[in-house]
């Protein structure tokens, strides 16, 4: 309990924004089931505190009129920036011709185009022109305007209209889960299996499918976002001592610690996980926080 509360508190000590309710969408902490891993903490911010941020892939997303919110996850330092970004008006027009500026414009994209396609092309709506539309969240860390990291999220649940996102949805775990069976990603099957356990053993839903990319290939991630879970401590202690981890290892214990933090903690409530793979092969899990903002009326 003691590592992670004192990875919190340097964690915002850092931040030049302090955390707050309205400051931020989300906190964020990252777990790895390697011993040696520490706690990673990260904030969100509300779109009202990252306006300043810019790039020209993000005035190529106004050109076109595709950014629909945008987040600053953390500090700017030595020059690197993180923003994570919502799109809209995702046409078939509009995502190839993002593809085709990234391509340009970013030295990983040609080698990664194949696959992202294939990610953005899960069906999330009987609208006709949106083929690429899951494709909901694109990332990217930038150093000095050079995009050095892209990541990619992808709706997991069947939407009346792609626009609105979170109205009149059906999910459908099952299809989405055949689907990425079958994209031949990188290690994923141990994901795809442990999240086939915890859904069918803890209920929950898919939320996205996320990748990670760097222009070196030395960082890649694949991770399933999972949401409309009531213990997501214990599911996940569950999934992972039934994959074959026991009650000592690093994972669970991490799990344990988390847990414990949040009971220290209630101004916050875990609303979902990501559990995924590294380039390691090793498993991650990603928690996302918001406030409990019935503790602040």
């Amino acid at each position: 309990m003691f590592e992670i509360e004192n990875a919190f508190k340097n964690f915002k000590n850092k931040l030049v924004i302090p955390l707050d309710l309205g400051v931020i969408d989300y906190i964020g902490i990252n777990i790895a089931e390697s011993d040696s891993s520490f706690y990673e903490f990260k904030a969100y911010y509300s779109e009202e505190y990252s306006l300043g941020i810019t790039h020209s892939f993000i005035d190529f997303l106004l050109e076109k009129e595709m950014l629909y919110y945008r987040e600053k996850v953390n500090n700017e330092k030595n020059g690197i920036k993180r923003i994570d970004i919502a799109l809209k008006n995702r046409n078939n027009k509009n995502i190839l011709s993002m593809f085709e500026w990234l391509k340009v414009n970013t030295s990983m994209f040609s080698k990664i185009q194949a696959e992202v396609k294939r990610l953005a092309q899960m069906k999330i709506t009987e609208l006709k022109d949106f083929d690429y539309s899951s494709l909901y969240h694109v990332s990217f860390v930038a150093q000095n305007e050079k995009i050095k990291v892209i990541k990619f999220h992808f709706l997991n649940r069947m939407c009346q209209n792609p626009e609105v996102p979170g109205i009149n949805i059906r999910y459908n775990n099952e299809y989405y889960l055949d689907y990425l069976s079958m994209c031949n990603l990188l290690n994923f099957d141990k994901v795809l299996n442990a999240v086939n356990l915890l859904i069918k053993n803890h209920g929950g839903n898919l939320w996205m499918t996320g990748v990670d990319y760097t222009e070196n290939g030395n960082y890649l991630k694949y991770k399933i976002y999972i949401k409309n879970i009531s213990d997501f401590y214990g599911a996940l202690k569950d999934t992972f001592l039934l994959t074959g981890f026991n009650e000592n290892s690093g994972i669970i214990k991490k799990i344990k610690c988390v847990e414990e933090w949040n009971k220290h903690h209630i101004e916050f409530i875990c609303v979902g996980v990501a559990i995924g793979v590294d380039v390691q092969d090793e498993f991650i899990v990603n928690y996302y926080f918001q406030y409990d903002e019935k503790l602040f009326n």
